[in-house]
């Protein structure tokens, strides 16, 4: 319940590695990512308005229930919407979702991606934060990001990096403001370097305070044929 209570003050700061630590299970890793919708939701809720209907119209069915929490939810349409999307998210990035809902997806992301800092990712300057526009021309970070933002798959591949506390009147936007995707592969990389300038070493401090414990969380992917053997011992049903 403390994932409906308390929320982060902006999707950046809820993406940091350092918050996301806590997290243990994919009931609670799928909290938090209702949790930082639910920021976005008036911006959204004509696009996801009704997913329950159209999923179940496009028998998308699989693991659903594993996304549901009655307690919280029921009476609340916000939060079903938000159940809905967030399963469609796993669905769309393992390929398994149709394209009309598909593009729901892509037209949510459409929107998140105005509230995301996303390093250039390039080893001579990656604590540099990429535009919108830089970002949206870039087809390899963009169509990633239209499939994949919010998943277990982007979360294998990015690692939000910046300090634990911010200054919400900051408008200073920059690497040490803010926290910042960055290319997972390219931290591993870099994380033990010596860097002579401030911003680089810092960074790379924080993937070395992070990454150890971070990417285990998401190592495995996500898959759809996926089969488990539930059983339970007798006197304990």
């Amino acid at each position: 319940g403390n994932y409906y209570k308390y929320r982060a003050v902006n999707l950046m700061f809820g993406c940091n590695a350092g918050a996301m630590l806590g997290m243990s299970s994919f009931c609670e890793f799928n909290s938090w990512r209702k949790n930082q919708l639910l920021s976005f939701y008036d911006k959204v809720v004509r696009v996801v308005n009704d997913l329950a209907y159209k999923t179940c119209q496009a028998k998308l069915t699989k693991y659903r229930d594993y996304y549901f929490m009655p307690q919280f939810e029921v009476g609340q349409q916000e939060l079903i919407d938000v159940h809905f999307y967030t399963y469609l998210i796993d669905m769309v990035s393992m390929g398994k979702a149709p394209n009309a809902l598909t593009q729901i997806v892509h037209n949510v992301n459409s929107v998140l991606v105005q509230f995301i800092h996303f390093s250039t990712q390039h080893r001579n300057n990656y604590d540099k934060i990429m535009s919108l526009d830089q970002f949206m021309s870039a087809k390899k970070y963009k169509n990633f990001f239209a499939e994949n933002f919010l998943s277990a798959e982007w979360f294998s591949n990015y690692i939000g990096l910046g300090f634990s506390e911010i200054n919400p009147k900051e408008k200073d936007i920059n690497s040490l403001t803010q926290t910042v995707f960055y290319d997972i592969d390219l931290m591993r990389s870099q994380a033990h370097r010596q860097e002579f300038a401030f911003e680089k070493e810092c960074i790379n401090q924080m993937a070395r305070s992070n990454l150890r414990r971070f990417t285990p969380m998401f190592d495995d992917r996500q898959n759809a044929s996926q089969k488990y053997d539930v059983a339970i011992k007798i006197g304990h049903g």
